[in-house]
């Protein structure tokens, strides 16, 4: 049922890559590198269901131990390379396994003057459907199968003088779900233009045009074409808000016989946050079609609030909500996940900080039927090799 890390020997593989990765980034500190950091986690945890199976509540704990190197190398006086990553071991006690996780990116930044600049990432990551449960509606669909996405980005940034900029972006990403008989692989590429000037020392206004392009395992592709408005402000000292509005033409399935697109509909986003000292809360909504793993286009409603409030020089409150629900046009269905945590962090010193979080999970299925599950972690972080 579980694909765990015994099942599939890539992922031997992939440990002795991080290793490697691991290894060379530690030996970089006496080389080039400006900045090194390493952080570990141990944690355990406790939940009813942590994988949101239909009828499965019953109470099973975890440990799990996470590694995340980081290195900063300054190739040039306007050329930077950040490589970070993350890779993770988790023990179930009861049914469920043993699990490797993690993730890998690299990132440029080239800056060429004053009026351009370059910036390109590629990325892994391997991600339990329980952690990625927001990330997208698929999780809604097939929350056994684990998810692996390899991601590839671009972009290029224009500043004829100060108050406009043209930015240009492409990206490529394929979603792959092992073992799934719900969920196809899926690849999506993407173009981008968006144009911006600022039009006052707190008011940016902008139009931005995007292009989507996905193909699936199961013989589907779709497309989207957006046009929206931009604008971003500065309200108040400690108050700032970004809006995106405009029109999407979204073709759910460019096969054979399924070649009609659907009208112009509404497309867009807005958000907002208050800083003021010691405080960060936003809240966030969008609107727009996203391909799936199903091999359509879920029209997708998303919301997000974030709140993290400093307590004192050691301790750090964070409270989270996130909401996703999808409309498929060729299921005729509606699914939808969330996700409510509660976290605090302690640091007990520069290097040791202690913490713990209690999350609640939930996701409809297409079928109407409504899973959830509360998860309590516990666990220490330690930070090393600083800068």
């Amino acid at each position: 049922m579980f694909l765990s890390c015994h099942d599939d020997r890539r992922l031997y593989r992939i440990v002795t890559c991080v290793l490697v990765a691991v290894m060379g980034m530690i030996a970089a500190r006496t080389a080039a590198a400006q900045t090194v950091r390493l952080e570990a986690d141990a944690s355990v945890f406790m939940s009813d269901n942590p994988f949101l199976i239909p009828g499965e509540n019953k109470l099973t704990g975890a440990a799990e131990f996470v590694v995340r190197p980081e290195v900063v190398w300054p190739l040039g006086p306007s050329t930077t390379l950040n490589a970070n990553g993350a890779i993770g071991y988790r023990q179930y006690h009861r049914r469920y396994g043993n699990f490797l996780t993690g993730r890998m990116n690299a990132s440029l930044h080239h800056r060429r003057n004053e009026y351009l600049s370059v910036d390109g990432s590629v990325s892994y990551a391997r991600e339990l459907p329980p952690d990625a449960l927001t990330d997208s509606i698929d999780a809604a669909i097939d929350s056994l199968s684990i998810r692996e996405s390899y991601t590839a980005r671009g972009s290029l940034t224009w500043n004829p003088n100060a108050r406009l900029s043209v930015v240009g972006e492409a990206g490529w990403q394929k979603t792959r779900y092992p073992r799934s008989t719900l969920l196809a692989t899926t690849n999506i590429r993407d173009v981008a233009v968006e144009v911006s000037k600022r039009v006052s020392p707190l008011m940016t206004v902008g139009v931005r045009g995007d292009l989507t392009e996905s193909d699936s395992a199961f013989g589907a592709d779709t497309s989207t074409r957006t046009l929206r408005l931009t604008a971003a402000r500065r309200l108040a000292a400690a108050w700032r808000a970004n809006i995106e509005a405009g029109l999407e033409w979204a073709r759910p399935n460019r096969g054979p016989g399924q070649a009609r697109g659907v009208g112009a509909q509404f497309s867009g986003s807005a958000r907002l946050c208050y800083e003021p000292p010691h405080t960060v809360a936003c809240i966030s909504a969008t609107i727009r079609s996203e391909a799936t793993g199903l091999g359509e286009l879920g029209r997708e409603k998303t919301f997000d609030l974030t709140v993290t409030r400093r307590l004192s020089e050691h301790g750090t409150l964070t409270a989270s909500a996130e909401y996703r629900s999808a409309r498929f046009t060729l299921l005729d269905a509606r699914s939808d996940v969330l996700r409510c945590s509660t976290a605090y962090d302690h640091r007990l010193s520069n290097r040791f900080s202690v913490g713990g979080r209690v999350d609640y999970l939930r996701r409809t299925r297409p079928t109407g039927e409504r899973i959830d599950a509360t998860i309590f972690w516990i666990g220490v972080t330690f930070r090393g090799l600083g800068e």
